[in-house]
């Protein structure tokens, strides 16, 4: 995946016939971020690579294994936008190889997707690294997040860095990117640019629907609950406290060792959320928690255990 290792350009798209070279013994000095690459370095392949780095140096105690999986993380805190803290989907961009001769040929070798559709109204900010639509904005806080906090979990004091940079995006996020009230993630560039459909002026990759406000999906309620459990973080606690109260959980309180007033008449049925009330059950465990969680599972039975398997409806 790794294309270049001096800048840790890498794709998605992995080859198996190339010489794995010395990887892990090369030296590594950090260039600007969005800098142009040849690959795409999206968070939810870029994720993934940290996560198997993170288990590779559990296995085999390596630290030059671990050394390279916190440069590749620290890639996508370096290009978090220095104002808000918010990002990256992505820390490089694609050049212009070729013209396109219609905006809505989205190819990569066509250049940065964003900069191309938003770049005459919003300028250098148009870059899809620091794009933030509701999309991006779950793959960034709800996975990779997720991903990462398990990492610290797994490692312990060698992961310090690692956990205070994934509670640090939190509280960007909450800060900057969600509405409580209203259970929103909200469109907007890195730098807190808001955008909404009426933004696209012209074709290309995204779509009106893209920059519309979305609900915040179950992922945040496992990530928020994990960092804060891990890191103590107040403000981690009220985003978990905020999400699980939309989430029709009734109120875990006011910190995690507080009573949960739980909804035990809930009928959420996502899996999700079952694994979110069980991680807060392993690190602060209460009564309230577990009959919870019976009840959602009771739930996620009753809706969807169909012939056998969990199926959407009785008729897949």
């Amino acid at each position: 995946h790794v294309l270049d290792w001096q800048t840790l350009d890498m794709n998605r798209h992995g080859k198996y016939d190339r010489p794995t070279g010395p990887q892990f013994s090369q030296s590594f000095t950090p260039g600007k971020p969005f800098f142009y690459g040849k690959g795409l370095t999206f968070i939810n392949c870029g994720s993934d690579l940290i996560y198997a780095g993170g288990w590779l140096t559990h296995f085999t105690q390596d630290a030059d294994a671990w050394r390279w999986t916190q440069a590749l993380a620290n890639q996508y805190v370096r290009a978090r936008d220095p104002k808000t803290g918010l990002g990256a989907y992505q820390y490089s961009q694609t050049r212009q190889d070729k013209v396109p001769t219609d905006d809505t040929h989205t190819a990569s070798f066509f250049g940065d997707r964003c900069k191309r559709q938003f770049g005459p109204e919003f300028g250098e900010r148009a870059l899809e690294g620091r794009m933030l639509d509701p999309g991006r904005c779950t793959l960034i806080y709800g996975r990779a997040t997720l991903a990462q906090l398990r990492l610290c979990q797994l490692l312990g004091a060698a992961a310090t860095d690692l956990l205070e940079s994934q509670r640090a995006g939190l509280v960007a996020f909450a800060r900057h990117a969600y509405d409580g009230e209203q259970n929103l993630l909200l469109p907007q560039f890195t730098d807190g640019t808001r955008l909404s459909p009426a933004d696209i002026r012209r074709p290309g990759y995204y779509k009106p629907e893209a920059l519309e406000p979305k609900p915040a999906p179950p992922e945040f309620l496992l990530s928020a609950i994990l960092a804060a459990c891990l890191t103590g973080d107040s403000e981690c606690w009220t985003l978990a406290r905020t999400l699980a109260r939309h989430q029709d959980l009734g109120d875990l309180g006011s910190g995690p060792e507080a009573i949960p007033q739980v909804n035990l008449n809930t009928t959420t049925t996502s899996p999700v959320t079952l694994l979110a009330v069980l991680e807060l059950q392993r690190h602060h465990p209460h009564a309230n928690l577990l009959a919870l969680a019976r009840r959602l599972g009771d739930n996620l039975l009753a809706q969807h255990w169909h012939h056998g398997y969990f199926l959407p409806s009785a008729k897949h």
